[in-house]
């Protein structure tokens, strides 16, 4: 919400024509704190184990039940 406001404040109600470097230059970017971005990426990493985790099943299943259908059917 900062970042918002202080954008809304410093644009003065220009358009996107009169946008410059100094204009954007001059716009604070937030960046949290290094701790914090530490324990994000590491939420991210445990996420995608889990992605790649859920995708060896998923595949692992279509197998199985490829294998199922080929002895009951054939």
């Amino acid at each position: 919400m900062e970042f918002k406001n202080t954008h809304i404040l410093k644009s003065n109600g220009i358009g996107i024509q009169n946008i410059n470097q100094k204009l954007l230059s001059s716009l604070p970017i937030p960046v949290p704190p290094i701790d914090i971005q530490k324990k994000y990426a590491i939420q991210v990493e445990a996420i995608e184990k889990q992605k790649e985790l859920i995708r060896q099943q998923l595949t692992d299943a279509e197998t199985l039940m490829a294998e199922r259908m080929q002895y009951y059917f054939s």
